[in-house]
């Protein structure tokens, strides 16, 4: 049994669900530098061996990697809720979801954050995407906030996210983003 009851709930939903899917990739469990490396190699290879066109596939591969590194940078520790990363490949469309334990400050920044970016149009995002490529400088972190910008950006209104209150200090992040195949 997955001891992370979010990653547990989605692989479960996913295996239980009736809309059908071709092929699944999981990684489950604490996330280095080259686990998101070999990952990526493992995602695209899957997608050429498949036949996606080559935009498909660097769309995938972009969204993939800011995910991961998101997970890289604010995973909060929590044996009981290690983080988990999945890619679905179904009939029309491809879906990242993914999920970790973050600080409060991480969920303070992401509520207000991602609900400010899910009200802009997608002409809006690219200005603010564009905007801060040109002005943004860097954190004390090294962030240069293009991480979530890039993901919605790339995935054209079908971004989703579900923050959850472990404790006073920890709360749950999930993520799921769908890639339609007609874009």
């Amino acid at each position: 049994m997955i001891s992370n009851k979010y990653a547990h709930n989605q692989i479960s939903g996913l295996l239980t669900e009736e809309k059908s899917f071709t092929d699944l990739f999981i990684l489950l469990g604490s996330i280095d530098k080259t686990m998101i490396a070999s990952s990526i190699q493992i995602i695209e290879g899957k997608l050429k061996a498949l036949n996606f066109p080559k935009k498909l596939i660097t769309k995938t591969k972009l969204i993939g990697v800011e995910v991961l590194d998101n997970i890289l940078k604010h995973h909060s520790d929590n044996p009981s809720e290690q983080p988990y990363f999945e890619v679905v490949i179904h009939e029309k469309e491809l879906k990242i979801s993914a999920g970790n334990c973050i600080s409060k400050k991480d969920y303070l920044f992401l509520s207000e954050t991602l609900a400010d970016y899910l009200k802009l149009s997608e002409k809006d995002i690219k200005e603010k995407y564009m905007l801060q490529m040109k002005t943004g400088g860097f954190d004390d972190q090294g962030n240069a906030g293009l991480g979530l910008l890039t993901i919605i950006k790339r995935s054209v209104g079908k971004y989703k996210y579900n923050l959850t209150k472990k404790t006073d200090e920890h709360y749950f992040f999930n993520s799921s983003i769908k890639i339609n195949f007609l874009n």
